[in-house]
């Protein structure tokens, strides 16, 4: 089962849910704003997605911007901080049995429409 990380206030997110649905992929949402969000959610997602920390981080947030900006942060204080305020999390994140996408383009759409 495909799991997508969204948050229903993001136009992106809900039109990443809308493509999977039109496109007859089985998935369920995961609320990470309500839910929190562990630590092991983070690594799988950076694991399966060969991502980094940054990419996976929401730079322009307010809380951002107000807390972390500036600082020399190391990728175990960049996972706490998206522990901590899940907002910071990128948005939509698909994750399946082997893979994770960020769904925030046709592109990525497309790809994720292949993986599964």
């Amino acid at each position: 089962m495909i799991t997508i990380y969204h948050n229903n206030r993001c136009g992106k997110s809900r039109k990443a849910c809308a493509f999977a649905t039109e496109n007859n992929k089985g998935y369920s949402t995961y609320e990470y704003l309500k839910e929190g969000i562990s630590m092991e959610q983070i690594k799988e997602i950076l694991a399966k997605g060969q991502y980094s920390v940054d990419d996976i981080l929401r730079k322009g947030e307010a809380v951002f911007k107000e807390v972390y900006k500036g600082k020399e942060l190391n990728e175990e204080a960049l996972i706490q901080a998206i522990i901590k305020h899940p907002i910071l999390l990128q948005r939509p994140i698909a994750v399946g049995s082997d893979f994770a996408l960020i769904l925030r383009d046709e592109e990525s759409l497309i790809k994720f429409i292949a993986h599964s």
